[in-house]
């Protein structure tokens, strides 16, 4: 299954970023926070904000037992957005952290504002998670659940109609320390976005599935 965890990035996960600081970005991929792997790569970041900001996906890969990426921009304008994600089952565990020279950073693995997660939902069950932050520098702990529930799909309308809401999902937004959206339900396939505010050092990750067992009539 898909497992559920931002510090160590696989298939159904993703890791985004809004860029908020302009200058030249490095970006580095890690094996679950603990040392970086491979190149870094460069971003120039323009201080003019294009009129909508632009999303750039950057697909992560593992060839010969180094993280590889495609689709790396090298350009991009402030207020764009840099996400990371994989579309093969053996390539996980990996984790993003950039800097620039005046300061600005981000880790996939301790997210702070402006920061994104968000997870395929690919099984029926209730999937519950536990997300660890910062406050005043002691660690703290929010938990929620998410059902995934069954599509109906008897009729060819309800198919595409199904087809069609793979594209939504939930957005759970953490602020503070406060989820707003503790418990939420969607369909499976569906996509649970986790946006991160006013936040220091969040982490997510799955901490139970309670399996659904589908019936058949």
């Amino acid at each position: 299954m898909n497992f559920m965890d931002s510090k160590n990035l696989g298939r159904g996960n993703l890791f985004g970023q809004k860029i908020i600081a302009a200058g030249k970005i490095t970006y580095q991929i890690g094996v679950g926070g603990v040392s970086p792997s491979g190149d870094a790569f460069q971003v120039d970041v323009g201080s003019t904000p294009n009129a909508s900001p632009m999303t750039y996906p950057i697909v992560i890969t593992l060839q010969n037992g180094h993280f590889q990426v495609t689709n790396s921009p090298t350009k991009i304008a402030i207020g764009d957005v840099l996400t990371w994600h994989t579309e093969d089952k053996g390539t996980r565990g990996f984790s993003v952290s950039a800097q620039n020279t005046s300061g600005y950073s981000f880790d996939s693995t301790a997210m702070a504002d402006n920061s994104v997660f968000t997870h395929v939902c690919g099984h029926f069950g209730v999937l519950e998670w536990t997300g660890t932050y910062l406050a005043g520098g002691t660690p703290k702990t929010v938990t929620g659940k998410i059902t995934t529930t069954v599509p109906k799909l008897s009729t060819p309308a309800e198919r595409v109609a199904y087809q069609a809401s793979l594209a939504g999902g939930e957005i759970i937004t953490l602020k503070d320390g406060i989820v707003d959206k503790p418990v939420v339900s969607i369909t499976v396939g569906q996509t649970v976005f986790f946006a991160i505010q006013s936040s220091i050092g969040f982490s997510i990750v799955q901490s139970g599935f309670q399996p659904q067992k589908l019936r058949v009539t």
